[in-house]
């Protein structure tokens, strides 16, 4: 498909069914062979239809140079971002026990601090001092807004203090 070919269709997708089904049929089958290169084929084939119909939803304004190296460049970056989102969702356990038994030796009184906490104030600290999230995660882990995760933390720590 030549950049002119591809220009044209691509003005006309929102109004045009077949100008969509040209420019499926063209790069449905490259890009699942490009998303392959790195990931699965059910995640490939999610990211192949979310770029179509983000093409159908938002219409391309710009007139498009290289029509393949665009179609690739956004298929990747809504392959990486769907990745992105689904590491940073991960669900965690409600049941889960954080241990704190190894770091009896390195932490000392921290640990019987951490004692006085109830399992859910010791899962938050865990989780912000051991795994390296933000308050902003923790709020969309645990299911309460920003401001209420910043003031459970900071009660924890004042109790802690």
């Amino acid at each position: 498909m030549t950049e002119r070919e591809f220009n044209k269709l691509i003005k006309k997708v929102a109004v045009d069914e077949n100008a969509l089904i040209k420019i499926y049929d063209f790069y449905y089958r490259r890009i699942m062979q490009f998303l392959q290169k790195t990931y699965d084929k059910a995640f490939s084939e999610d990211c192949a239809q979310e770029f179509f119909l983000n093409l159908l939803n938002k219409p391309v304004e710009d007139y498009v140079k290289n029509p393949t190296a665009w179609v690739y460049r956004c298929s990747i970056n809504i392959a990486k971002n769907k990745k992105a989102r689904e590491n940073k969702y991960t669900e965690l356990k409600t049941d889960k026990k954080v241990d704190f038994e190894p770091s009896i030796e390195i932490f000392g009184d921290l640990y019987e601090k951490l004692k006085i906490l109830d399992d859910k104030e010791r899962e938050i600290i865990y989780l912000v001092h051991w795994d390296g999230y933000n308050l902003k995660e923790i709020a969309e882990i645990l299911g309460v807004s920003h401001a209420n995760a910043r003031k459970k933390y900071s009660r924890i720590i004042k109790k802690l203090k």
